[in-house]
């Protein structure tokens, strides 16, 4: 690039190269790193979505391992990676064993999701759904109560989202009653499903 030198107040001028280094590049290592494992997250949805839950483990396991390789930042992805992973195991009923998995995201992203995120209230619905399967209701019950908290927090405060957050309160109410019902709270569980009919998006 060229840039003016002033040698006797007279402006000339230089040719000069200048070296930047922008901190938001990626390095070369980083970008192979996001692209395989964007490449087998997309693979494991693609089986999840097409109900291959056998087929979608391993892809999906390796999407998890592979997110650990990515940027200390890069605490969605990673979350979700292992987010996802959780949902296959569950499916397949293996309730215990995606414990730790849902754990896991739910711990990643309560250090980064603000309180009132709905993708936050997920996390702990999929905990309370997989502690009620493994019969630990009292445990199930807590998480479940923080989702429906959040769910409306999240409502609350972006309510452009409202159709999409509302749906998914609705669920977790539901979920929710079905742990009333096993604990043999049947008035909690009734005022709960009644809740899930108001909130209609």
């Amino acid at each position: 690039m060229e840039i003016p030198a002033l040698p006797g107040n007279t402006p000339i001028s230089v040719a000069t190269e200048i070296e930047l280094n922008f901190p938001g590049g990626m390095s070369e290592s980083e970008t192979v790193a996001r692209n395989n494992y964007f490449r087998v997250e997309d693979e494991c949805r693609s089986l999840v979505k097409n109900v291959q839950y056998t087929d979608a483990e391993p892809k999906c396991r390796e999407a998890a391992e592979l997110s650990l390789k990515l940027p200390i930042e890069a605490v969605l992805e990673r979350s979700s990676a292992i987010s996802t992973l959780a949902n296959v195991i569950f499916l397949q009923r293996r309730f215990a064993e995606s414990l730790p998995y849902y754990s896991r995201a739910l711990e990643l992203d309560e250090g980064y999701r603000k309180p009132d995120d709905a993708d936050l209230a997920t996390d702990y619905e999929n905990v309370g759904r997989a502690y009620g399967a493994t019969g630990n209701l009292e445990l199930a019950d807590a998480s479940y109560a923080v989702a429906v908290s959040t769910f409306r927090a999240a409502i609350k405060n972006l309510p452009s989202m409202s159709d999409n957050y509302s749906r998914r309160l609705q669920r977790a109410l539901n979920g929710y009653a079905q742990i009333k019902d096993a604990e043999g709270q049947a008035e909690a569980a009734s005022a709960l499903r009644q809740q899930a009919t108001e909130v209609g998006p």
